[in-house]
């Protein structure tokens, strides 16, 4: 695979013929096969403004689509075409020729993600407690060790603002009336899911309140041991 650099800015080549380049020496060399091409477009996702998103996707997949035909012109099969962003998937996915939409966040979703895409139901939560009650506050054990992009946490069924995150303890602004007291369990949705993940070992999977598997999160790095003694619970 071949990433061309379709607006991140980040990694991939920058023009159409560098990628053909790229392409032919691929070929030529013992032990690689060239299979298509590559490009990300997560700097899609930096904006809230829904028109500015998709004039970036538009330019992105313009360029993308452009460097595919070339490559094709020149007889060399582009069977891979990878594009898009969970940002970016509902346009994305309406270019022909493509065989993979990058929208990798919309399997279990974020608070962040989600306030540009809100057709997916999101699925990952962090369970917490609630350890302090002050004046107008509600003070929870997750904090910037806990979870991602903290500004934008929420606790499910409960419309409390972050007011501020610290190394152990997630604090949030209490509206008058607010029910929650010292030992309540609370459930967090994570500003962002991807780093969320890989500060744990596992997912606990849930279907109707009761753990019915464990999944290991195997990629999340060296140094993590125990996780072949994860086992899933009696069902």
């Amino acid at each position: 695979m071949v990433e061309v650099d379709t607006g991140m800015d980040r990694c991939g080549v920058d023009t159409a013929q560098e990628c053909l380049a790229l392409a032919r020496q691929v070929m030529e060399l013992p032990g690689l096969r060239f299979e298509g091409i590559t490009g990300y477009e997560g700097h899609c996702s930096l904006t809230f403004d829904n028109e500015l998103r998709h004039e970036r996707q538009r330019e992105a997949m313009t360029f993308f689509t452009g460097v595919a035909d070339l490559l094709e012109a020149n007889g060399i099969p582009c069977k891979i075409r990878s594009a898009g962003g969970i940002a970016t998937w509902r346009w994305t996915a309406g270019y022909p020729g493509l065989t993979e939409i990058q929208a990798g966040t919309y399997v279990v979703m974020d608070n962040y993600h989600g306030r540009m895409v809100p057709h997916f139901e999101h699925s990952l939560t962090i369970q917490a407690s609630v350890i302090s009650r002050q004046s107008g506050k509600v003070i929870v054990d997750a904090g910037n060790k806990s979870v991602a992009a903290p500004d934008e946490v929420t606790i499910v069924g409960h419309d409390h603002k972050v007011f501020r995150f610290d190394e152990e303890h997630g604090i949030f602004s209490a509206p008058l009336g607010s029910p929650l007291q010292v030992g309540d369990r609370v459930t967090l949705v994570p500003g962002y899911s991807p780093s969320t993940v890989n500060w744990y070992d596992a997912y606990h999977v849930v279907q109707d309140n009761v753990v019915v598997d464990i999944w290991p999160i195997i990629p999340r790095g060296p140094g993590h041991h125990g996780l072949a003694g994860l086992a899933a619970p009696a069902r």
